[in-house]
Parts: C-alpha cells; structure tokens; sequence
C-alpha cells in the first residue's frame, strides 16, 4: 500500500553518503552528478547541506583519525599547517577580508592541520588577511588524538 498524500520513497543513505563524496572528489558540480547514484542531484545536494549544519563530517573526520591513531597510522612528529586563499563571491560574509593578494578584494583562507605524512588532522577558515600564525593557535585548541603525556619517572 502506498503512503497517502504522495511523495516519493527515502533515498539510502548509503547512496547519498556515495554521491556526496563522489561530487567532493571529482570536483564536478552538483548540477553534473550522474544519475548511477539513484538519487537526483537536489536531494542530494539538500542532504549534504542537512549533514553539514548537523556537524556529520567533523564527526566522521574525528572518527577517521580516531581509528587511523589506534592502528599507529598518525605521526605526530611534525604538524604542518598551510593554507590557501580564495576569493569571496558577493562579498562574502564575515568570514571574509582583503586579500594580500588580490588587490585588497575580498576572500577567505583555508587551512590545513597536517602530520607527518599529510594526513588532515583538522581544517579551517579564516579571513584572507589572515596571517598563518595567528590561525594557528585556532587549529591547536581542543586538539587531541588520544596520546597521553609521557609521565616523567619517579
């Protein structure tokens, strides 16, 4: 029996799940996703969104690292932080302000938390005037891989 007042059957999650990394991989437009997934490039666009408001993939990137550190797969011995600038379309809000450079247009800056290897450990976004070292200190609170410090010896 079909449910009354219409509408259509929910989309797997897994599907959207496939979809979504599909579009951030390729780098293709929402609006090109081909139609293998079985879900329509709205839905799927509007679950990315929900997922992202919800925090599901800073969730998932920490369980990612989470399972990677306990297999011994995160080195810790260096960190690397770099970033890179982009320009704000349409002003673009308060996370951005004059580029250094692109003639004092506005835009913004993502940085990258890395190990060793150059595992993401944490991302974030800044204004373009931004200096690297002051983003820094940002991307440091509340770090934590589950490495206990070492006790010194009695």
């Amino acid at each position: 029996m079909l449910p009354q007042g219409g509408g259509v059957a929910n989309i797997d999650d897994e599907a959207v799940f496939a979809a979504i990394i599909y579009v951030l991989v390729s780098g293709c437009a929402w609006r090109a996703l081909p139609p293998c997934f079985g879900a329509s490039k709205s839905t799927v666009h509007r679950r990315f969104l929900i997922w992202s408001r919800a925090g599901v993939w800073g969730r998932l990137q920490q369980k990612v690292l989470q399972l990677l550190d306990e297999k011994g797969l995160v080195d810790l011995s260096r960190a690397v932080l770099d970033s890179a600038h982009v320009r704000a379309k349409k002003g673009g809000g308060e996370l951005a302000g004059p580029s250094p450079v692109d003639r004092g247009k506005p835009g913004s800056k993502t940085h990258v938390l890395s190990d060793a290897d150059g595992l993401p450990l944490r991302v974030g976004l800044s204004a373009a005037n931004t200096h690297d070292s002051l983003a820094l200190k940002p991307m440091l609170s509340h770090f934590h891989m589950g490495h206990e410090p070492h006790a010194a010896d009695s």
